[in-house]
């Protein structure tokens, strides 16, 4: 750090240092460079900062976000290392297992779709023996042409049988 920085600029320098956590993310640029959730505690201040800092001053203060980028690139790449075929393969497994389920569920659709044309298909067999009844013949003229009725009403269209 310099005498002649800012003690602002002193103070955000420090806190990268003791608390790099809280700068980490984006692409190391010294205004634009945090992601949310972390950044967005210090990210205000610096982008208020954006000129009004010196040349000195901004160079030090990318010098630390790229300190603190590189070190969270060489963990990411450990972990890689460490863990990273375990991790693939644990993430294809819970694809598996929900393709599976999703083939599970869509084979419950079809049987549902299925049980519902069975359904229909009584209905309708149902409704066409009922229809050679004169009497169930009569009734059910009438409920459709109350029905039509009631939906041109509703709709207020005309009732193209009156």
């Amino acid at each position: 750090m310099s005498d002649n920085f800012h003690p602002l600029v002193e103070l955000m320098l420090a806190r990268m240092k003791s608390h790099p956590e809280e700068f980490e993310g984006g692409d190391g640029e010294v205004y634009d460079y945090i992601d949310p959730p972390a950044g967005e505690r210090w990210r205000p201040i610096l982008l208020q900062m954006k000129g009004h800092t010196t040349p000195e001053e901004e160079a030090a203060l990318h010098g630390a976000l790229r300190v603190i980028r590189m070190d969270a690139l060489h963990h990411q790449a450990m972990d890689e290392l460490l863990n990273g075929e375990e991790r693939r393969r644990k993430a294809k497994e819970e694809e598996e297992k929900y393709r599976q389920q999703a083939q599970q569920l869509g084979a419950i659709g079809t049987i549902s779709h299925s049980m519902a044309a069975q359904q229909n298909a009584y209905l309708n067999q149902l409704s066409n023996e009922l229809h050679k009844h004169p009497a169930y013949s009569e009734l059910f003229t009438k409920l459709g042409s109350a029905m039509t009725r009631g939906r041109h009403e509703a709709e207020g269209t005309a009732d193209p049988l009156r």
